[in-house]
């Protein structure tokens, strides 16, 4: 966000709804995954549900890296799903460091030049 972009009037609101979507989803996902008996897949839950929560903060407060960040990781987190249900918990887990490296990336890119949408 720029100096000139101010936060949408209920960005506040939008930013505490959101978190708690993503704690709800958090809880409800490792819930789901319990009951499948695939606990060990939490981590790609995590990476879900902390990716779409960003979608609507992204909006709110006029920042588009959010909104990128926010599909990149959604996506890393159904693939790290995905690819745990299919093989192994450790492979979920892999992709959520992936996903925290990628975060580094993309958080750098977008400081580097603010105004550019990504």
């Amino acid at each position: 966000m720029t100096s000139a972009q101010q936060p949408a009037p209920r960005a506040l609101l939008v930013y505490a709804a959101s978190v708690v979507g993503m704690i709800a989803l958090i809880r409800l996902g490792r819930w789901f995954l319990g009951e499948q008996g695939r606990p060990e897949l939490a981590s790609a839950v995590i990476v879900i549900s902390v990716g779409l929560h960003l979608l609507p903060f992204a909006a709110a407060f006029r920042a588009p890296v959010f909104r990128t960040l926010g599909w990149v990781m959604t996506a890393l987190g159904v693939l790290g799903l995905m690819i745990g249900w299919l093989t192994t918990g450790t492979a979920a887990a892999a992709v959520a460091v992936i996903t925290g490296v990628v975060m580094l990336v993309v958080i750098t890119l977008g400081a580097r030049d603010p105004t550019q949408a990504m």
